[in-house]
């Protein structure tokens, strides 16, 4: 499979000039069109991906890659949505292009799925591990395989994931000094989200903390606003109503809230909540009444590092493959605090 070093060579010029007349930013560059011509002329002869809006005329030197997002069936679209337009949004700021290839799988059928894609329609792959797992049954794929796995770290592949041990370990304490007595939780019953998982990881936490989430006081709904909406119901027909809600998302928070309100039931006056979400719920979410405190999850951060390593892939395999870490934060607002 020819890579833009190969093109290049051919074409006779920097790896950093076919990557520029490729994503479509050669006339920033200042490359002339003869060059993008030579360029575009050995990438169609080496047979590397060219998207079909391309033009191989004196007065084109626009192209875009292609990364196919692995995207599990079982997911909450809306992820989906969330992550095209970060990635959209990241390669504009840094004067890249690309088109996106959604590309739908079962978890237990990943392996095949990545077997046999037709890898000459995608310049590199962002694979989205649905909920965490200590270890998937991976084969062994091919060391110039361009793909990145999104949530999820394995010693052979390129990959970016994230670590909530920190920000769930401080949000535990703080339940556990100011000593709830009556906590609740509201949990995705299907179509779950990045957080979910993490949501999970952290019950076990307050578990093992000797924290008590009776499990009649588990509410398990649909992950939907209107999903937050039946749970908040449920809870106020409770006899005893619970001091703490600990939400999934901010999806499920949010369908709650004002269903409490309209019943004179308010947060964080006659009960207090904290949810796991997103980085890129947080700049609105902090100016929502109540504004929520959240365990963030940073797929934003996530998916530029991860992008950012599938356009290094398009260049050619790393010598080894590349892992990176990053951490989720605790941020306290009005919905609890200290």
């Amino acid at each position: 499979m020819a890579i833009m070093k190969d093109v290049a060579a051919r074409a006779g010029v920097s790896i950093s000039t076919v990557s520029f007349v490729l994503n479509g930013v050669s006339k920033q560059h200042k490359v002339a069109d003869n060059t993008a011509k030579r360029v575009l002329r050995a990438a169609k002869e080496l047979g590397y991906h060219i998207n079909s809006s391309l033009e191989l005329s004196p007065n084109s030197s626009v192209g875009q890659n292609v990364i196919g997002i692995f995207f599990p069936r079982e997911n909450n679209a809306t992820d989906l949505g969330r992550i095209t337009e970060n990635i959209y949004q990241y390669t504009a700021l840094q004067n890249l292009s690309c088109n996106i290839m959604v590309i739908p799988y079962q978890l237990e059928q990943l392996n095949e799925v990545i077997k046999n894609i037709d890898w000459k329609t995608v310049d590199a792959a962002i694979v989205v591990i649905p909920q965490l797992k200590e270890r998937l049954e991976l084969d062994d794929f091919p060391d110039e395989l361009p793909i990145v796995f999104y949530n999820y770290s394995d010693s052979r592949y390129n990959s970016v994931s994230c670590s909530c041990a920190e920000a769930s370990k401080l949000l535990c304490d703080i339940i556990h000094t100011k000593g709830y007595q009556d906590i609740a939780v509201i949990g995705s019953e299907s179509s779950p989200g990045i957080c979910d998982s993490y949501f999970t990881q952290f019950l076990e936490l307050c578990e093992q903390s000797g924290i008590p989430v009776p499990t009649k006081n588990y509410i398990s709904v649909e992950n939907s606003f209107y999903g937050g909406a039946i749970a908040a119901r449920k809870l106020l027909n409770f006899n005893s109503r619970p001091s703490l809600i600990l939400s999934a998302n901010t999806v499920l928070a949010q369908g709650a809230i004002p269903v409490f309100a309209r019943n004179e039931f308010y947060i964080p006056y006659n009960t207090e909540l904290a949810s796991f979400g997103l980085d890129s719920d947080l700049s609105y979410l902090q100016n929502h009444i109540p504004s929520l405190t959240m365990v963030i999850i940073p797929s934003m951060e996530m998916f530029k590092i991860a992008t950012d390593l599938a356009f290094q892939l398009m260049e050619g395999p790393e010598k080894k493959p590349i892992h990176r870490i990053c951490q989720c934060k605790l941020v306290l607002n009005e919905s609890l605090s200290i």
